[in-house]
């Protein structure tokens, strides 16, 4: 229950973008203690998607967005590193790959563009990398990767709003971490 006072044009969020981001990292991606996660795409569900990776303990959280301008706020939502793809004469999964030393643990797109879906999961370590696809593409898109990359048993998963029920969201760090990251937030929704 949202409190009277709140300003509803800030915690509207709530219902759905921190609740999605967060659930996709907890309920979805379950990065363990110590792993690495990419989180593509820094706004509002992607915050909320590194601040679930924080609340998992993941040691190093890398932020991947094309608006520089994104890199300082998202440091206080977990980030650790951050790549700006326009920055690079490479692709932005080469770029991950290699400063991973073979490839991030779990990956979250968070953009809803099919080219980030992509990376997210090429970005992802061969044998136990997990991309989950957070962000809502066009229903046109293709999803296309090397054939290679699914026999090297990396995965992808998608998921709709976060992954469980409203009921099941219930973990008590992400619910108190929730109305954190709503006042965090910089920008306000109109």
């Amino acid at each position: 229950k949202i409190n009277p006072a709140a300003p509803l044009d800030k915690v509207c969020v709530l219902s759905c973008g921190i609740c999605t981001g967060l659930g996709a990292t907890l309920n979805v991606a379950k990065p363990k203690p110590g792993s690495t996660v990419a989180v593509f795409g820094l706004g509002a569900v992607g915050l909320a998607a590194a601040e679930g990776a924080r609340l998992a303990s993941a040691s190093r959280i890398i932020g991947v967005d094309i608006l520089s301008s994104r890199q300082e706020q998202a440091k206080s939502f977990g980030i650790t590193d951050f790549v700006n793809p326009k920055d690079h004469d490479k692709p932005v999964q080469q770029v991950i790959v290699e400063m991973t030393d073979g490839g991030v643990d779990r990956a979250l797109e968070c953009t809803g563009h099919v080219e980030a879906a992509i990376a997210a999961f090429e970005s992802v370590h061969d044998g136990w990398g997990v991309a989950v696809l957070v962000g809502l593409p066009s229903s046109e898109d293709e999803f296309k990767t090397k054939s290679i990359n699914l026999l090297y048993e990396r995965t992808v998963k998608g998921t709709c709003p976060g992954g469980r029920s409203k009921a099941e969201f219930q973990h008590e760090a992400a619910v108190t971490s929730s109305r954190e990251l709503a006042t965090k937030l910089a920008y306000q929704v109109s």
